[in-house]
């Protein structure tokens, strides 16, 4: 009794020396080893002289099968990879140099999870070896993750995630599972360390020797030296596991294309409209317009166009648009017009995700439309434009083709690179019986893979503005996880526009969630999500993204407050010239 009364009152100074967790949240700190099977990895650096059993050691040798060795640059030598890790008997435990083992079983480390493997992170002040992502061997589930941390004192911790157990389709003494630590020498009898207590030996063990029998899943155990012997106790989970989440939604995007889909045929409502796309050098403006038809003359060029086919025409002198210029054009009979192919004449299903996807700058009455080779599809170039136009095309609507058909054209303007898009009658009567195939697509796709801006009424347009290439909202996330003592703790600011390349990140100790609609002071889509009533940190932004270094001190008292965050930057999109990113909350752990 004397002994735990002192037990006691040692954790109650000692215990914030062990900073492991049983969160497991985020990736892991240090060096990745690897993700193999039945391995014992090369030495690692343990940062300080480790004391055990009367002698210092400076190196340990990783097991995807969760236990280490120790030693001195290799002396003594360390086990073998092989038949050794997968049989954790007693026999082997005692048979060699100093084993620590977190859970020495018939665990494997070649779970196919991002992150699974052995991990080794070391400093002066303590050093943590973590296995994540492995399971029992012949058990694909679960995947569980366990950790020792070794400190100078000599004192050990071991954590254990969810799930954490021995077990083994291989049999026999597999199926083992061993906890503890063996210094050397004889080993005694096996003890309940989930019970707490002390031993006076140094090799202090737990040996589970029926499967799943393991007892301290999300819990952690502290061993603490008494030269000889331990002293060793159950902490419990972690009181406050580090997280962190994003939330709302940033504004300020900018996107380099506009659509409306049609998704049945009658409800197309352009007949005898037109829209012109303005190239002001770095976009387009898109207008309701006032271009007229053109009608092919008899020396247009037939395109010999037929069903789900294209063709490339040369252009007399080079067609600029935003991002970019071209000599030719790739015309689609399916009613597109791209810079160059986007391999796409046979996509008859006109959607929107499809049509942003494409690379290549297109603009588009995409339709399952069936051409005739003998000349609906014609091209000419007029005065300095080049005029392509589907001339009584008729839609695709089941065994035979439709009777119905539509007149459209577009008109590109060689010199300015403005675009009109001419619709004379078209069809609101066929109605595809192929799924998919019904209706229409009018839009411009930007270079590359472009953001869904949403879809536009396009006959009820007033203006649409267009950047050369897309740019995403002001997005904030957080870096690693707020866990104490984490140097590494930071965020990432992205999307942050080059018009002042600075971004400001403000702290507060609430949320609002929903945000507060930011219109009323200028910023139109724009929200505030934290209270900001803490302070604010300036950094600048480097193609697009500011980086913003925020370490946690080692300090306990800090578990469980909560920060919250967001970012604005300078930005002509809104009024104000600001526009703010979505918030981001972190709850600050072991």
């Amino acid at each position: 009794m004397r002994l735990v009364s002192t037990l006691t009152l040692f954790l109650t100074a000692s215990v914030a020396l062990a900073q492991g967790n049983t969160c497991f949240s985020g990736p892991a700190a240090g060096a990745f080893l690897g993700n193999l099977q039945d391995t014992v990895y090369p030495g690692q650096a343990i940062g300080f002289a480790f004391p055990l059993g009367g002698t210092t050691y400076t190196d340990v040798h990783v097991s995807d099968h969760g236990f280490v060795a120790l030693s001195n640059g290799g002396v003594p030598t360390p086990p073998a990879s092989g038949a050794f890790t997968y049989t954790p008997s007693l026999a082997n435990f005692g048979s060699g140099g100093p084993i620590i083992a977190a859970m020495w079983s018939d665990t494997i480390g070649g779970s196919a999870t991002p992150g699974a493997g052995c991990y080794v992170d070391s400093s002066p002040t303590q050093c943590r070896i973590e296995w994540r992502s492995v399971t029992s061997f012949g058990f694909p589930t679960p995947e569980f993750n366990l950790a020792v941390t070794l400190f100078p004192s000599g004192q050990v911790q071991f954590d254990y995630g969810v799930n954490v157990t021995n077990n083994s389709t291989f049999g026999g003494v597999s199926d083992n599972g061993i906890v503890g630590v063996f210094a050397g020498g004889a080993l005694p009898a096996s003890v309940n360390l989930s019970a707490g207590g002390a031993s006076a030996s140094d090799n202090t063990f737990e040996n589970f020797v029926v499967a799943n029998t393991f007892d301290m899943a999300v819990n952690r155990l502290l061993m603490l030296p008494s030269n000889p012997g331990w002293s060793y106790v159950l902490l419990g989970p972690s009181g406050s596991c580090g997280s962190s989440a994003n939330f709302g939604q940033g504004c300020g995007a900018v996107v380099a294309s506009f659509y409306e889909r049609f998704a049945t045929t009658p409800s197309i409502d352009l007949s005898n409209t037109s829209l012109q796309m303005f190239n002001s050098g770095t976009g387009y403006v898109v207008l309701p317009g006032s271009a007229a038809f053109v009608p092919p003359s008899a020396t247009a060029t037939n395109l010999g166009l037929g069903d789900d086919s294209e063709t490339t025409i040369t252009l007399s002198s080079a067609f600029p648009y935003p991002g970019g210029s071209t000599t030719s054009l790739n015309v689609a009979s399916n009613g597109h017009v791209s810079t160059a192919t986007n391999n796409a004449a046979f996509d008859y299903t006109p959607t929107p995700a499809e049509f942003l996807a494409w690379t290549n700058p297109t603009w588009a009455v995409w339709r399952d439309f069936i051409c005739n080779a003998s000349g609906n599809v014609k091209f000419e170039e007029i005065a300095g434009t080049a005029y392509i136009t589907w001339d009584g095309v008729i839609g695709y609507v089941g065994t035979t083709p439709g009777t119905v058909t539509s007149t459209f054209q577009l008109q590109f303007q060689l010199a300015t690179g403005n675009v009109a898009f001419v619709f004379q009658s078209m069809d609101t009567v066929s109605i595809s019986t192929f799924v998919g195939g019904d209706g229409y697509l009018v839009g411009y796709s930007g270079p590359g893979a472009s953001l869904d801006g949403g879809a536009s009424d396009l006959s009820a347009l007033a203006s649409i503005s267009l950047a050369a290439t897309d740019t995403g909202a002001l997005a904030l996330t957080n870096n690693g996880q707020p866990v104490i003592g984490s140097a590494a703790f930071g965020y990432t600011i992205n999307e942050v526009p080059g018009l002042i390349p600075f971004a400001f990140l403000f702290f507060g100790t609430g949320a609002f969630n929903p945000g507060i609609d930011l219109t009323p002071i200028g910023m139109p889509g724009c929200a505030s999500y934290t209270t900001a009533d803490l302070a604010s940190l300036t950094a600048a932004a480097t193609g697009g993204t500011a980086t913003v270094p925020f370490p946690i001190p080692l300090n306990n008292a800090l578990a469980g407050l909560a920060l919250t965050s967001q970012a604005v930057a300078f930005s002509l999109v809104t009024p104000l010239n600001l526009i703010s990113s979505n918030g981001n909350t972190a709850n600050l752990g072991f």
